[in-house]
Order: structure tokens, then sequence, then C-alpha cells
């Protein structure tokens, strides 16, 4: 069910780019945990937005941060 969904931002990128083709950037932000972990999570709903805002603050501090200020 989640096999490669690391490329799917690449897919909103190129909508038409083949699966095989489509490229993961390690450089991108990652969620804390993976799918079944961030669902969850999501049941908790002060514990979504504690780890997720974490999360923003730390991606601010970085080069691709620029983007949400």
């Amino acid at each position: 069910m989640l096999f490669e969904l690391s490329r799917h931002s690449d897919h909103h990128y190129i909508a038409n780019r083949k699966f095989q083709v489509l490229r993961n950037f390690e450089e991108s932000p990652q969620m804390p945990t993976g799918y079944p972990g961030m669902l969850l999570v999501a049941l908790v709903p002060p514990l979504w937005f504690w780890i997720m805002h974490r999360k923003i603050d730390s991606l601010r501090n970085t080069p691709l941060g620029s983007a949400l200020a």
C-alpha cells in the first residue's frame, strides 16, 4: 500500500511522469514517522500539533525554510 510513497511529491511536480522515473530528493522535508505512524498520531490532535510545530520550527532553521517565511 505504501510502496515508494517517498516519490509521491515528484508526481505532483510533474504529473505525467511515469512511476518508474519518479525522483526522490533527500533534502525534501520528511515526516517524523511513516504514514502508519502519522495516522496514529493524527488520532490525538494535541500530539499531532506538538510534533508538527516542532518539525516546522526545525525546518525554518534550514535553507529550505526560507519558503515558509
